[in-house]
């Protein structure tokens, strides 16, 4: 039986998918649930349900292969969903596309849409967020929690059709005003402040991120901060 640390009111990815992006041209997901192979200790038990049993996560997850094997493009994949979702609406042009970088080694990939995806916690409940996209629009869109364990439609977006959920339509109904091919239904939601959506959103905003060289000085500095606080240090 593995050790495991309960964590209360936990924020934490639990999957993230793509495909037709950079050196991948098929589907790959990294998954942070954890499997007996992990470590004594290592796993957090984390709440995703009302008077359900909570799920093994793993705080941190390693990705190994040869030089050029597309280690790096998993990461920069995760980014590309973060820029995404927080500028498609403030930062895009209202008459222009969509960047994105598909795998190009394939011609007919480049003229597909590409896909991205996260299974997250949020305050003890598990959500899924996804969207698919060409140069031009959103062609998919997706936001799904599962208080019970089943399902709960947020809303799913097709083309210029969005289906809202039960929760505060009111406001849905006036992000959809807004709404534009090229933006994602959720970074539009965000910026109408739906209280809803909100919370997904900010978990891109202040948790989904790319550490790259340039920025190793200010994580370090971090690092050694939060390790002088006898708070920080506790698991």
């Amino acid at each position: 039986m593995i050790s495991a640390i309960p964590v209360r009111d936990a924020s934490m990815l639990l999957a993230f998918r793509a495909a037709n992006v950079r050196s991948f041209r098929d589907e790959f997901e990294l998954s942070l649930v954890s499997t007996r192979l992990a470590e004594e200790g290592a796993v957090r038990l984390v709440t995703w349900r009302d008077g359900g049993r909570p799920i093994g996560v793993l705080p941190v997850a390693g990705v190994f292969g040869a030089n050029a094997s597309g280690k790096t493009n998993v990461v920069k994949a995760m980014d590309d969903m973060r820029v995404c979702v927080l500028r498609s609406f403030r930062g895009g042009s209202p008459t222009g596309g969509i960047p994105r970088r598909p795998f190009l080694l394939d011609p007919a990939a480049r003229l597909a849409p590409s896909r991205f995806e996260v299974d997250l916690v949020l305050e003890g409940v598990r959500h899924e967020y996804g969207f698919v996209l060409d140069d031009e629009r959103v062609r998919e869109e997706w936001a799904y929690r599962y208080p019970h364990g089943k399902a709960v439609r947020l809303f799913h977006r097709r083309g210029s059709d969005v289906e809202l959920g039960s929760a505060e339509r009111v406001k849905g109904r006036a992000v959809i005003e807004l709404l534009r091919p090229n933006a994602l239904f959720l970074s539009t939601a965000a910026s109408a402040n739906h209280p809803v959506l909100l919370p997904v959103y900010a978990w891109f905003a202040g948790n989904f991120r790319l550490a790259e060289a340039r920025g190793r000085q200010l994580r370090q500095a971090l690092t050694t901060k939060l390790l002088d606080d006898d708070v920080s240090r506790e698991p």
